[in-house]
């Protein structure tokens, strides 16, 4: 099943290839576009069946609407047809508001970046010479290569990090509970990793970033280190077992009383305490009427 990192990789793919055909008003390539709307079509389906908030199921149904457009009115062949490239990048304006709230709601920023485009040397022809020149007295030298080896051992570490912190995330609806300081929130999770997790977040922006958190009857400290206006992102002192995830993913879309929250949680939750807690904190959603 498909993943925050999957759906941000389409979706941001989707908004540069719409980016590069602004200048001509048309997509070039027609076919790949297509498919990769079909894509995300699928993989915001697959998440729906797991959190379906009103939220996503806008977002899926305006995708899948595009989609179902798109393949019942280009009925011609597609390769190299401007026409059809042109109608195409007209669809696609009409939609990049969607595609921007999906970057935004699954925290695309934190999980993918485009490649930066192809650059051309800005070196003349006359300096052309005297850098080769250069270049070679470099390559004489030992600590020319002492210093390429330690760059080198530096990039393959920090690319072995880069993968750790984005390790695949389990897409979920699992209740739980969150304590800063005084106050609390109870919310959703709605992806997890052993090294952290994304839930709702509450309305109101909490200052104070570490906090406990409640669920499945497990406690785990974390720290808040990204939020938007709905979702907020959060690393976990420890990273937990992979029988805690499979735990959170097994509770998924469970009511609150089967949800294991009430096992391990404060003393002074209980179930349905937080609807008139003076200390709770709702999430966005549920201010808005989305939670469920």
């Amino acid at each position: 099943m498909a993943g925050a990192n999957d759906i941000c990789k389409t979706t941001l793919a989707l908004k540069h290839t719409y980016q590069q055909a602004t200048p001509t008003r048309t997509i070039s390539n027609a076919p790949e576009t297509i498919s990769k709307l079909a894509t995300l079509t699928s993989q915001l389906g697959a998440v729906e069946t797991l959190n379906a908030t009103p939220t996503l199921q806008r977002i899926n149904h305006d995708i899948s609407g595009l989609t179902n457009t798109i393949k019942t009115e280009i009925t011609e062949p597609v390769q190299g047809n401007s026409a059809v490239g042109a109608r195409l990048y007209q669809h696609l304006s009409h939609h990049m508001q969607t595609l921007d709230q999906v970057t935004r709601i699954f925290g695309c920023a934190d999980v993918a970046t485009l490649p930066p485009g192809p650059t051309r040397s800005a070196t003349s022809a006359a300096t052309k010479p005297r850098l080769v020149t250069a270049v070679k007295s470099a390559m004489s030298n030992s600590v020319f290569w002492l210093a390429i080896i330690v760059a080198l051992m530096g990039l393959v570490t920090g690319i072995f990090f880069k993968c750790r912190r984005r390790e695949a995330r389990k897409m979920c609806r699992t209740s739980m509970l969150i304590v800063y300081g005084d106050q609390c929130t109870v919310t959703h999770i709605v992806d997890m990793a052993q090294g952290g997790m994304k839930i709702e977040a509450s309305e109101k922006v909490i200052e104070q970033k570490w906090a406990d958190l409640y669920f499945c009857g497990h406690k785990v400290r974390g720290k808040m280190v990204w939020r938007n206006a709905c979702y907020a992102g959060i690393k976990f002192k420890s990273r937990v077992s992979r029988e805690t995830l499979e735990d959170v993913i097994r509770k998924s879309n469970k009511p609150l009383d089967q949800s294991g929250l009430e096992t391990n949680a404060t003393p002074c939750f209980s179930l349905g305490c937080h609807t008139n807690c003076p200390r709770h904190l709702p999430t966005t959603f549920s201010n808005k009427g989305d939670a469920g």
